[in-house]
This record gives structure tokens, C-alpha cells and sequence, in this order.
């Protein structure tokens, strides 16, 4: 996207965030499911509002990224046919161009349906893909609070900001601006991770009661049997059942260490941890919903970056 790069680009803005394909409807106050006909356009908040700049004459770049199909294509070039420079706009692999299809009922209901599963291309944006001469020179600098939702495009954004601010010499007119583009269905929720995985430490607590039974308390790791002091119980009947009451003694905490919770990048750091601490097999329990989804994450995304942790068996 621009490493290696020994050139300095000057453009007046370069933006940072979103990209997709909007699908819009030509049939207004009609549901998605009886819609018959669409017109396809550019979407995503970072490239909307280089498009806009350039369709006013500022020479404008976007930095994102497209998967490596049509949609991708679609997208470079339109954004060349609108003025934009394009060529900060990566192209992942495996990664799918994420589409958006919109409802229309004026004046005022426009209900936007996002597609970006497992993640899309442009949230896989990387520091050391940056531009930063590029970047730091520009006029202004446009991010979006979306980069900030999941890793690696929230370290990219965040260093990107910290390297402008230290590279720009005081009394410098340059602009920097964070657009907050706050869409709550682009955001990991943690707390919906957390109730579709609190009954695992409710079925282990089987395991750590039939150690306090046997063994002395005090023998035992208090980090252990601490959470299992308020059971009072465990119905067989809804073992290992996502909103079973049998986790009701469960608590944030004790989720976060017995899960792997949050993001690939928060995956991959305490799968890590684990290898540091002698850990040398995993297994995935496809229990919690989103199934498919995430055996495709692990597959592609976590499992390669892994291989080294442990030696193969034979």
C-alpha cells in the first residue's frame, strides 16, 4: 500500500476507515425482501468523503482496502473515475469487499444492513503498510472511529495519528480530523461474548468441585476454586447451554480467563500466552453461535499465524 516507498506524495487530503459496495434500492417504501432492483454505488465513510473532495478539485487519497474479486475491482475503479488516487487501496486476499444494502422509507427511516463477515478488508489496514511521508504532508488527515473497533486498524490508526502529530512542525497548518462514523453493529460487544460463553466455566466448575470434595481446600489454587464458593447447584438437564441458569454464579471476570474472547488480535495474544505458559493443545468448542463463521476465522486467520507455537505430533 505504499511501504518501501522512498517518494513523499503531497495530496491536500488523505482519508483513512471504511470502504464497501452500497446496494440501493429502486423501489421506495418497499421492505429488502420485495425489493427487485438495485443501483450499485460506492459506499463507506473514509471513501465518501474523498470522492466528495475530489469531485470539488482537491487532490484527494483514500487508504483502505478491497478483496481480491469484482467488488474490488468495482471499487478502484470508481474511485479513478471520480479523481481519487487509489493507490493506497490494498487488495486482501481472502478477505471479501463488504456491501451494504439499504432500505428507503422518507423521510427519515434509511435502515443500512452491513456485510462484513468474519471482518472486512479495510479493518486489516497495517502500520507497516503506511505511507507516512504521504500521510504526515497532507493538508488534512481523515479518520474514522471504525478503524478504532477491532485490531490490526486500531494500532494502524492510532500510530498513524501519533506519527502526524510528532512529524508535524509546530505553528504547521496541517489538519487532522477523527470522524467518529459510529456504527454500533461494526463493534466487537465483549458483553455479548461474554453470555455465550459463561457456561464453560460453569461446566469446569463440576470438575473444580469434585477437587474441593476430595482435596483439602487449602492444597488447592485459590485462583481456581475462588469462583466456586456461590454455586449452589448444577442442572444436567441444560449442561453446557448458552443463558442457562447454571451460570448465573459466573461473573465477568472469570469468563474473560477461562474464554478466549474479543477480537483475531485478542485471540491470537492470549493463544499466545497460553504457548508461553506450556500450553500445547487447543481445542475450538463450536457451541456459541456463529459457528461457520468462526471456524472460517480460525481457519484462515488464526490457526497459520499459530503453526510455530508447538512442535507437530506424531
Amino acid at each position: 500500500m505504499g511501504a518501501g516507498s522512498n517518494r513523499v506524495e503531497r495530496f491536500e487530503l488523505i482519508t483513512m476507515g471504511r470502504v464497501g459496495v452500497d446496494l440501493y434500492p429502486q423501489q421506495i417504501d418497499v421492505p429488502l425482501e420485495h425489493v427487485t432492483t438495485f443501483t450499485r454505488s460506492l459506499g463507506g465513510s473514509a471513501t465518501n468523503v474523498a470522492v466528495a473532495a475530489a469531485r470539488l478539485g482537491v487532490r484527494a487519497a483514500v487508504i483502505t482496502k478491497v478483496g481480491a474479486e469484482q467488488f474490488g475491482v468495482y471499487v478502484r475503479e470508481a474511485l479513478e473515475r471520480f479523481g481519487v488516487d487509489a493507490r493506497y487501496v490494498g487488495v486482501h486476499p481472502t478477505l471479501r469487499t463488504p456491501i451494504v444494502f439499504c432500505e428507503l422509507f422518507p423521510p427519515d427511516d434509511f435502515p443500512l444492513y452491513f456485510y462484513r463477515f468474519p471482518h472486512a478488508p479495510d479493518v486489516d489496514i497495517r502500520f507497516e503498510e503506511l505511507d507516512l511521508g504521504a500521510l504526515t504532508s497532507a493538508d488534512v488527515f481523515w479518520v474514522t472511529g471504525t478503524g478504532l473497533s477491532v485490531e490490526p486498524s486500531r494500532t494502524a490508526t492510532l500510530s498513524a495519528l501519533e506519527h502526524r502529530a510528532a512529524q508535524l512542525a509546530p505553528g504547521s497548518k496541517g489538519i487532522t480530523i477523527i470522524d467518529l462514523d459510529y456504527r454500533p453493529e461494526l463493534w466487537p460487544d465483549l458483553a455479548e461474548c461474554r453470555e455465550r460463553t459463561r457456561w464453560f466455566p460453569a461446566l469446569v466448575s463440576n470438575h473444580v468441585v469434585d477437587l474441593v470434595n476430595r482435596y483439602p481446600r487449602e492444597d488447592l489454587p485459590p485462583a481456581l476454586t475462588g469462583y466456586v464458593k456461590d454455586r449452589t447447584g448444577y442442572d444436567y438437564l441444560h449442561h453446557a447451554e448458552v443463558g442457562s441458569a447454571n451460570a448465573v454464579f459466573v461473573g465477568d471476570e472469570v469468563t474473560d480467563r477461562f474464554c478466549v474472547l474479543g477480537s483475531v488480535a485478542d485471540h491470537i495474544a492470549k493463544l499466545r500466552a497460553l504457548a508461553a505458559a506450556g500450553v500445547d493443545q487447543f481445542n475450538i468448542y463450536l457451541m456459541n453461535g456463529d459457528e461457520e463463521a468462526v471456524l472460517e476465522t480460525y481457519g484462515r486467520e488464526i490457526i497459520p499465524v499459530l503453526r510455530d507455537l508447538a512442535p507437530a505430533r506424531a
